[in-house]
C-alpha cells in the first residue's frame, strides 16, 4: 500500500523534467533553462487548484448525473490531470484516448474530439519512439488544451443548462 502512495513521487525522482515528450501545459517552458525546483512545487499546487476547482463545480451543480454526462466527465477528468501535473510522460495519457474513443460514440458531432486526442497521442509517442517527431510537443500541448476546452465547455454546459440546450443532457421523465 505504501509504495502505491508513493508512485508519483518515487518515479518524479527519476527525471528532472517539467514536460517529459508530453502534451502539457508545461511543453512551451524550455527544459535546459526551467528552474525546476521552483516550478515542479508551483505545478503540484497549480494542479490540485485546478481538480479541486473542478470537484467543487462538479458538486455545485447538484445535477443528477447520467451516463452521458458520466463519460465527458471522466474524459475531461483524465485530461486535465496530466495535462496540469508536471513531470507527465506521454503515456499518462492513454487512459484519455480509449475514453476519447467512448465518448465519440455518444457524442458523435464531437467526432473530432477523439480524433484529435489520439493524433496528438500518436505524435506524442514518436518523441519517444524515434526521438523527434513532425511537429513540436508546444503545438500538441496547444492543441491538447482547445480539446480540453471543449470538453470542459460541453461539461459545464450540461450541468448548467437545462436538458433541452445541450447534447450531453438527456430529457428525463
Amino acid at each position: 500500500m505504501v509504495s502505491l502512495l508513493n508512485i508519483y513521487n518515487s518515479q518524479t525522482s527519476e527525471f528532472k523534467g517539467l514536460a517529459l515528450n508530453a502534451p502539457t501545459l508545461y511543453a512551451w517552458i524550455p527544459s535546459k533553462t526551467e528552474p525546476f525546483a521552483m516550478l515542479f512545487p508551483a505545478g503540484i499546487a497549480f494542479s490540485a487548484t485546478v481538480i479541486l476547482a473542478f470537484v467543487f463545480v462538479v458538486y455545485r451543480s447538484q445535477t443528477r448525473l447520467n451516463p452521458k454526462q458520466l463519460i465527458s466527465l471522466a474524459l475531461f477528468t483524465v485530461l486535465i490531470v496530466p495535462f496540469t501535473l508536471p513531470e507527465m510522460h506521454e503515456r499518462y495519457f492513454f487512459p484519455a484516448e480509449v475514453l476519447s474513443i467512448a465518448f465519440g460514440f455518444y457524442f458523435p458531432d464531437y467526432f473530432y474530439v477523439p480524433l484529435t486526442i489520439n493524433l496528438i497521442s500518436f505524435f506524442s509517442y514518436l518523441y519517444f519512439l524515434l526521438g523527434a517527431g513532425p511537429i513540436p510537443i508546444a503545438y500538441l500541448a496547444l492543441a491538447m488544451a482547445v480539446i480540453i476546452a471543449v470538453v470542459g465547455r460541453m461539461v459545464y454546459r450540461s450541468l448548467y443548462q437545462s436538458n433541452n440546450d445541450h447534447p450531453a443532457a438527456e430529457i428525463q421523465p
